[in-house]
């Protein structure tokens, strides 16, 4: 209940608020006849929002709070944040943008900080010196320096943001779900890709060493050569399990008319595949002798959409029969390239400024600026399909124009951006008609994950500060440095309910609706 005796400011608050809700009522009946693109009535209710650390419990309802950081990993962010604040009096002090480059670095991924410390720190340097003199820029350059120390001696400690989405790929992964990873820094693209082929790679091993009844000392190497064995063998050329699911596909293919041709193509192509370890630890008993009954326990398998193998596959086949020859040809070309083995990739080790060799799981996946446009088209084909890739890291690149949305509903936003539009440009890469999320009745999930207090916080509540305002008035220029950032995490968060009361409808008025 208000106060009977409300404040002044409340009162002249209350009464601005008034006068815009009549103000926009009127500009609502003005342009309803004129509005060409228009917003979902029920676009909020498509989607579910799980942020900060909420992407480890995969808890929406709970209060909004941040990542914590390991004792291990503490000091790193400490020195960040203070350097961070040296950085914010010094634009300050010489009325002056300024932004601290390796605070958002390092809120990423420690590659990605020594990537922007590399990259960036002559021009702070420089531009500290000159603008604000030496004592602040020997600051500065102390931080960062002893932040460099901390995590070059020794072996990098486990990054809390890095490790949870990670963890959340591997859970999603394991309900049968492709997921859509967004990322700013191409250093943290590439230690994403690491991490969670990583921790893919030791859960099939885990489930390999179970169905096959090995060891558990047997090392996760030695699993993936048995599971690898035992996809052959169960999937020879001659076998029966390969006949069954030859037949079953090519069948499903025939229902959407489909010539020989393409049927033949498509059950090549699951085959394919369904050889792999990734796939058979997922969907395929690898213990079991009843050669008859795996192929329909795994095409009986459902996600955690609650759709089936034999759905997906299905829904696949809808999709090749609207397309055109040269769409098929192109299709079947770009899922035949993708390669179905382990992937031998260069790393640079951040710390060690040294390369190294890393194998990776073919179905975990990178597109970055450095990636060929015809590769990131490729990549975008083959993720619209129930096979590989099935975790899809991406930048700015994938952000926008392209659509990735035919089996997927799950995003990762691992990196933010002070700008709401750029986030919902990311979401409209899902959120598209005949997506997944129509199809099966389930909402696209966005993930949003911080790390508590520092940079990355900061720029969590920025932009949903933004978002807020965008939605009552729209434009305004982006300012994201640290002053102008500092201030708006100040703010009185605009409640929600006045944000729904003010913002403008840009839907269209349905038949019958008043003028």
């Amino acid at each position: 209940m208000p106060p009977a005796d409300p404040p002044e400011k409340a009162r002249a608050t209350a009464a601005r608020i008034g006068e815009a809700l009549q103000a926009l009522g009127e500009a609502r009946s003005v342009l309803a006849p004129w509005v060409i693109r228009h917003l979902r009535h029920d676009r909020d209710d498509r989607r579910v929002l799980i942020a900060g650390r909420g992407i480890v419990s995969d808890d929406a309802t709970g209060p909004v709070v941040g990542l914590d950081i390991d004792d291990e990993a503490v000091l790193p962010f400490l020195l960040a944040a203070r350097a961070q604040a040296v950085v914010s009096l010094e634009g300050v002090a010489e009325h002056r943008a300024t932004r601290a480059w390796f605070a958002g670095g390092i809120a990423s991924s420690f590659e990605a900080y020594f990537d922007t410390r590399s990259r960036r720190e002559q021009a702070l340097d420089d531009e500290a010196s000159a603008v604000a003199g030496d004592e602040i820029s020997r600051t500065v350059r102390w931080y960062v320096d002893r932040i460099n120390e901390t995590l070059g001696n020794e072996e990098l400690p486990g990054h809390p943001k890095l490790a949870a989405t990670a963890q959340r790929v591997l859970s999603l992964w394991r309900s049968g779900e492709k997921i859509l990873v967004f990322c700013f820094y191409r250093e943290t693209g590439r230690a994403l890709r690491s991490e969670v082929s990583t921790v893919l790679r030791e859960s099939i091993a885990a489930d390999g060493r179970r169905m096959l009844g090995l060891p558990s000392r047997t090392s996760v190497e030695q699993v993936m050569q048995a599971i690898d064995a035992r996809g052959e063998s169960l999937f020879r050329t001659d076998s029966r399990p390969t006949r069954l699911l030859r037949a079953r596909v090519e069948a499903i293919a025939l229902d959407q008319g489909l010539g020989r041709q393409e049927q033949e193509q498509i059950s090549e192509l699951t085959l394919r595949f369904v050889r792999t370890a990734p796939f058979l630890a997922r969907y395929v008993d690898l213990g079991s002798d009843d050669r008859d009954g795996i192929i329909e326990r795994a095409f009986e398998r459902t996600d955690l959409s609650e759709i089936t193998l034999e759905e997906k596959i299905r829904r696949f086949t809808e999709h090749v029969a609207t397309l055109v020859q040269a769409e098929r040809d192109e299709l079947f070309d770009a899922l035949g390239a993708i390669q179905t083995g382990d992937r031998t990739i260069s790393i640079l080790d951040a710390a060690e400024h040294a390369t190294r060799r890393e194998v990776v799981l073919p179905n975990v996946r990178l597109a970055n600026g450095e990636t060929a446009q015809e590769t990131r088209r490729r990549l975008m084909l083959a993720f619209n399909t129930p096979f590989f890739p099935e975790v899809f890291i991406a930048s700015s690149v994938m952000g926008e124009g392209v659509d990735l949305h035919l089996d997927c509903r799950h995003v990762i936003h691992h990196d933010l951006d002070w700008n709401p539009s750029v986030l919902e440009q990311r979401n409209g890469r899902l959120d598209r008609i005949n997506s997944k999320v129509e199809r099966s009745g389930k909402p696209m999930v966005v993930y949003e994950p911080f790390i508590a207090g520092g940079s990355d916080e900061k720029q969590y509540r920025v932009v949903k500060d933004r978002e807020r305002w965008f939605e009552v008035v729209m434009g305004g220029r982006i300012d994201s440095s640290e002053w102008s950032t500092d201030k708006i995490t100040e703010r009185v968060v605009l409640p929600r309910e006045i944000v729904d009361e003010l913002r403008m409808d840009l839907s269209v008025a349905p038949p019958g609706r008043g003028d």
